[in-house]
């Protein structure tokens, strides 16, 4: 036996032209649908604009400002370092001139009057007074005539182990000089005479 196959019946379209029903999905699916509003805000207000350009202006001038200040303040804390620098290096320049000048002050012998002993076998104490005033360290700045009867190097000639007159006790230079005057014949020898 054979099989028949039974074909479902057809229905027939409704015409284009028919209104369409919505179904009850369809009228659900429009209810759930949430409405919604678009809404922009207003920009800032040309007032509004003007007050914060003028707000700007301002914090960048202030802050202009401050950075100038701070600059100012900065270089004149430098100037300020480099002089007090300076003044330092200037107070232990001269600390060290001091120094030196005293260094040299006590390495110089201190000026001695000496005995003052004169005369006799001695040259007369016009001469010894005229030449040094006594002070047997004398030393003549114009030539290199030294001591209290102010030989000058060439004459004294290392006399007593000394290389000048200044540098010997009195007791030699007096010997010395002695020598020199050879009870007055050697006057020449002093331009007092």
């Amino acid at each position: 036996m054979a099989a028949i196959a039974v074909a479902a019946p057809m229905v027939a379209a409704e015409p284009a032209s028919a209104p369409v029903q919505p179904t009850a999905v369809a009228a659900v699916a429009a209810d759930a649908v949430i409405e919604t509003t678009t809404t922009t805000e207003a920009g800032p207000t040309q007032a509004e604009i003007d007050e914060l350009n003028e707000a700007l202006w301002v914090h960048r001038t202030n802050e202009q400002a401050w950075i100038d200040k701070t600059n100012e303040r900065i270089l004149a804390e430098e100037l300020a370092r480099q002089q007090a620098e300076a003044e330092a290096a200037a107070a232990a320049a001269a600390a060290a001139e001091q120094a030196r000048k005293e260094a040299a002050a006590a390495a110089a012998p201190a000026p001695s009057a000496g005995s003052g002993r004169c005369g006799g076998n001695l040259p007369p104490c016009y001469i010894m007074n005229r030449e040094s005033g006594g002070n047997i360290r004398a030393k003549n700045p114009s030539s290199t005539a030294s001591g209290k009867w102010q030989f000058l190097n060439s004459t004294w000639a290392g006399y007593g182990g000394y290389a000048e007159a200044w540098m010997a006790p009195e007791s030699v230079q007096d010997a010395k000089a002695a020598q020199l005057w050879a009870g007055g014949a050697g006057c020449g020898h002093w331009s007092a005479c």
